[in-house]
């Protein structure tokens, strides 16, 4: 009996059976043969040598950032004072007039006196704006770029905050204004490499977590940091992480870990690829052998980033299930509220109703009457009738409180190269000369909001700028005073706004071990006291989504926080009931949101190689959207996404940083050489690699019941590109919808969180088992229920069963 039902369980796994309700150990079977990974992200903080790493890299990216990022900004405010002050003495003083980054020392007094400050007199040129160098705000950290070697293009660095621990060490180490020991920031940017950064499979013994905390520990006790209190605090922390590593929920700062371990691995790979090209064009034996360790360190580096992706999409699948279930606690709420809403409304109506009866019979019984003074109450009657009917036939009288869809959030400095991509010329409610455009802010918020785009900036009167990425790029340039009191910005000044996306969870306890992690001097749109903050529920909002949190909270008026972990954690403590009416929590009590996923019109579905011969045709040359030079084109994703869309086709890859390509027939070759991992985390591809997107082109049909007959026959196993477990696959949906493109199929589904399935006699056994209610809100489906979805241009050819 055991045998058959062990050989019944095997062929449903091969088969691509998918659990139902209560059926736990067959999917843990299936997914064990398909791969050897941990069961997930809890219980691999549970494996000690992971544990180690882990609490390495929080020492690390978390705890020595915090403690050196003060004493980093005063340094580098005494280092400018200091410069400028010996350029103000000289003969030519004033701002660097160099045409070129390459100075000539001779005639530039401020090179002269940057070259002096480097270790080695040698600071690099190429990555610094010589015209932002006399700017008292920007001034500073675009000096700092000098003395921080192969940094990214385009690295925006306005303060120490925007700087990770390699950053701040290599700022440190290259710039000789830091009086701290030289060795003590050489042993800790060794061990950054050795033990966290270039560890492949992510797992250091104790002794090695020792070794390096007894760095970090050494460069903390310097001299030149004893009366920092924020190196001390840092100091105690790091105490606690050598003497009692159980004392530390390591579960709260995996993510931030992973995805700091991610950034700089993805770097130092890019930089060691550039390294070996140039040491291929020398053949001699020293060569050969410092290249063949030189490849060593490349592979554990692919190695390393390999575990990283895998544990951060296990992590990801756990989280996503936790959020769909509370998306969907959400939805009933929402429906609970409108509801009572409508219930309110009706006992309203019905009451203004009453009162214009009671008021109508006074009327008559006046008219009635006789005597002057009677009738001199006629007029006011008639008014406090008129009254009545206008409040209670105008729906607005209901809406108690409302606010617009969108908030300021600031005004920030802006130049030619924009911070903001302009929508100017790309939609026709923008009409006229910005500057003259009636509602201007308006119609910008219009403009931005069809595209999915959650920020959007007015400057000069009227002139609107909007991109998918501008979460992350409207801080560039600090901010600014310029802006006029009418909300349309200024000259050189955006007035940014947030399109407001979050739905309010509740009001919940905190206590002084907190509940969520605060945000508060993590980002500059956190700015002043919170207390005194304007718009702080948006402003939260905004800097929890820019680190790729979807949960956060608001207290006591303002005080915002966050983080990877909130949606477990945000109600440890019980519900509360002392939160204010405006949103903004209370004395330790969180209002706790969730952050509406940004939507748009495509997705990623991998990342691919290239060859010369290429797998996508180029696009570039073809359309005037796609200007100027594709690797420093402004918002390549959305200009390619457009240019393939006005063409038809439903697929698009980006690559190299800009570099558009797309056919029609690319849904069937753009995994002609199979899967890359040389793309980098900005979406834009990398060096002969596609970062390839689907167009979103299908609708959602329903939700339907499915059996183990199955209504519709899976795909699994059919398509490369439905890769991985698919409960924890990266956006099932686009990659079910591409698989069945590929075949030919107009219809798909998906089940239990990303299983997926299609046919071509989709359209007639979709809905042979009848209609579900079990389909979570992430359009997932949910256990044995069939989210269905139709590509669009073709149409259901029959009645649906009800």
């Amino acid at each position: 009996m055991a045998m058959v039902l062990a050989s019944a369980m095997g062929k449903h796994t091969q088969n691509g059976f998918v659990p139902g309700a209560g059926e736990t150990k067959v999917n843990a079977m299936a997914s064990t043969s398909h791969s050897s990974a941990p069961a997930g992200p809890a219980s691999e903080i549970s494996i000690p040598k992971y544990s180690n790493w882990l609490a390495v890299g929080h020492a690390l990216v978390n705890v020595l950032c915090k403690g050196l990022r003060p004493y980093v900004t005063r340094e580098m405010d005494c280092l400018y004072k200091c410069i400028k002050n010996r350029v103000a003495d000289l003969p030519d003083a004033g701002p660097c007039q160099c045409k070129t980054r390459t100075h000539k020392m001779e005639k530039c007094a401020w090179a002269c006196e940057l070259q002096f400050f480097h270790h080695r007199n040698k600071p690099h040129w190429k990555q610094s704006d010589p015209s932002k160098w006399a700017d008292p705000d920007l001034g500073p950290w675009e000096i700092a770029k000098l003395y921080i070697p192969e940094l990214s293009p385009g690295s925006i660095i306005n303060g120490a905050d925007d700087m990770d621990i390699t950053g701040i060490l290599n700022l440190m180490y290259w710039c000789n204004k830091f009086k701290i020991l030289q060795t003590r920031v050489e042993e800790t940017r060794k061990a950054r490499n050795t033990k966290w950064a270039h560890v492949p499979k992510l797992e250091l013994t104790d002794e090695e977590r020792k070794t390096v905390l007894d760095a970090v520990e050494k460069l903390l006790e310097d001299s030149a940091l004893a009366d920092d209190s924020a190196a001390k605090k840092a100091r105690d922390e790091i105490l606690q992480l050598k003497c009692d590593l159980q004392t530390f929920d390591l579960q709260t700062f995996e993510h931030q870990v992973l995805i700091q371990h991610r950034n700089v691995t993805e770097k130092d790979v890019s930089n060691m690829k550039n390294e070996l090209k140039i040491l291929k064009r020398d053949q001699s034996k020293h060569n050969k052998r410092f290249r063949g360790r030189l490849e060593g360190r490349l592979r554990n580096m692919r190695m390393a980033l390999e575990n990283v992706d895998r544990r951060m999409q296990e992590r990801e699948s756990k989280h996503n299930k936790r959020l769909r279930m509370q998306f969907r606690r959400l939805r009933n709420t929402e429906k609970a509220l409108e509801n009572v809403n409508r219930g309110i409304r009706e006992r309203v109506a019905l009451t203004k109703l009453v009162q214009n009866g009671m008021l109508f019979f006074g009327y008559c019984f006046i008219m009635c009457s006789e005597g002057l003074r009677a009738r001199l109450f006629v007029p006011w009657l008639i008014i406090l009738f008129l009254c009545n009917c206008f409040t209670s036939l105008d729906p607005r009288s209901f809406e108690y409180g409302s606010v617009g869809p969108y908030q300021s959030i600031g005004c920030y400095k802006d130049f030619n190269d924009r911070a903001i991509p302009t929508l100017e010329g790309q939609d026709s409610i923008l009409d006229g000369k910005y500057n003259a455009r009636s509602n201007s802010i308006e119609k910008c918020y219009r403009a931005a909001k069809k595209r999915g785009f959650q920020v959007f900036a007015v400057q000069n009167g009227g002139w609107c700028a909007s991109s998918a990425f501008a979460i992350g790029t409207f801080t560039r340039y600090g901010k600014s005073s310029a802006c006029k009191s009418d909300g349309e910005g200024g000259p050189w000044a955006n007035q940014v706004y947030y399109i407001k996306g979050y739905q309010a969870v509740g009001c919940y306890t905190d206590a002084s071990n907190r509940a969520v992690e605060t945000l508060e001097g993590t980002d500059s749109i956190l700015d002043g006291a919170y207390n005194s903050r304007v718009n702080p529920i948006a402003k939260c909002a905004v800097a929890a989504m820019r680190k790729g949190y979807n949960m956060f909270a608001v207290q006591d008026g303002g005080w915002c926080a966050a983080s990877s972990t909130a949606p477990q954690t945000f109600d440890k403590y019980g519900k509360s009931t002392t939160c204010k009416g405006d949103g903004k929590g209370g004395p330790w009590a969180n209002n706790v949101y969730v952050v509406n996923p940004l939507v748009l019109p495509y997705e990623t579905i991998g990342c691919f190689q290239d060859h010369d011969d290429r797998a996508l045709p180029t696009l570039e040359g073809q359309d005037p959207i796609l200007d100027g030079d594709y690797k420093t084109r402004l918002d390549p994703i959305s200009k390619c996404f457009q240019a393939a869309k006005k063409r038809g086709f439903h697929i698009f890859a980006i690559q190299d940083g800009g570099w558009c390509a797309t056919s029609a027939s690319a849904a069937k070759t753009f995994n002609r050489y199979g899967k890359s991992s040389a793309c980098k985390s900005d979406g834009e591809g990398g060096p002969w690699a596609n970062q390839v997107y689907y167009i979103k082109e299908y609708e959602d049909v329903g939700c339907y019941k499915d059996k183990q007959s199955r209504a519709i026959e899976t795909l699994e196993g059919k398509d490369s590109i439905l890769d991985g477990a698919y409960n924890s696959r990266g956006n099932p949906v686009t990659k079910c919808a591409v698989a069945a493109m590929r075949k030919g199929y107009s219809m798909f589904a998906i089940q239990n969180g990303g299983w997926c399935a299609a046919s071509s006699t989709a359209q007639q056994t979709f809905d042979v088992y009848g209609k579900s209610t079990d389909c979570m809100a992430d359009g997932e489906g949910g256990p044995w229920a069939n989210n269905v979805y139709i590509l669009r241009g073709t149409f259901l050819r029959r009645t649906i069963r009800l």
